[in-house]
């Protein structure tokens, strides 16, 4: 299977964190873990499988919302893989489609039923990966509903620039904002709370640590901000349902193309 990426154009980099291809032909089931982005997904190849967080198996179809992810999903191809993906920033597709994405938490939903996707798939279909960029970036460029987010980048840029180590109170008190107001933006526009995000935010730097051959693993989990080992160890668990020998031990090769690209 062949796994790449291409960096948007800096016209959608406020929406897009990048755009993700997916080639070849496989079957081996592959654990999808939280990252912080939600994506929407075109399959121009065979269906693939999808196993959510409560063990219910179904086939994926043509195009898909994935929203903000807590727990870990399992991915299956079918045949073969034609995958054109769009991993938007975390308030993304709230901008681009004024979804509510604590709608879609923890889910990945068919949107056939919105006429401009399909439109746009049917458009897509027989480009190459290059012009497929093109004119989905055309596609958001025309279709973004709020490009305003207030403080909503502000604040996840915050978030990012502390690696997810911060209270809730920390951020209320910079970005002058009240508890409440600061739990609907992030219901509505992000998917998750920001105490939950924080700590996505927070694995994907010790899961990008961890790789590092001149880190520890015990300077890992420091630099990132976990109290101690068993910390870092029950949050691993949560968001990968395994323990971190095991999971770096094991063929992660679908989640390792998204956390470390």
């Amino acid at each position: 299977m062949e796994y790449s990426t291409i960096i948007p154009n800096t016209s959608v980099q406020t929406v897009v964190e990048c755009y993700w291809i997916v080639s070849g032909t496989d079957t081996e089931e592959q654990k999808i873990i939280p990252d912080g982005f939600p994506e929407i997904i075109f399959h121009f190849g065979d269906a693939y499988q999808l196993t959510d967080a409560s063990g219910r198996t179904a086939l994926q179809e043509k195009i898909l919302i994935s929203g903000q992810l807590s727990k870990p999903i399992l991915l299956k191809p079918t045949g073969r893989s034609d995958v054109f993906g769009i991993k938007f920033k975390p308030a993304g597709i709230w901008k681009l489609l004024g979804t509510d994405m604590g709608a879609i938490r923890d889910d990945v939903i068919s949107f056939t039923h919105d006429g401009s996707l399909v439109e746009l798939y049917l458009e897509l279909e027989s480009l190459s990966a290059e012009e497929r960029v093109r004119t989905t970036e055309a596609f958001i460029t025309s279709k973004v509903v709020y490009a305003d987010s207030d403080e909503t980048d502000a604040i996840l840029s915050t978030i990012e620039a502390r690696h997810g180590n911060l209270s809730i109170d920390e951020i209320c008190e910079q970005h002058h904002i009240t508890p409440r107001t600061l739990q609907r933006i992030f219901q509505q526009r992000i998917g998750v709370t920001a105490k939950q995000y924080a700590r996505i935010v927070r694995f994907k730097t010790v899961y990008a640590l961890l790789q590092k051959p001149s880190l520890t693993k015990s300077d890992s989990v420091f630099l990132s901000g976990y109290f101690d080992q068993p910390h870092f160890n029950r949050e691993f668990r949560e968001f990968t349902q395994e323990n971190p020998e095991k999971w770096f031990r094991d063929n992660h090769s679908f989640s390792n193309f998204f956390m470390n690209r």
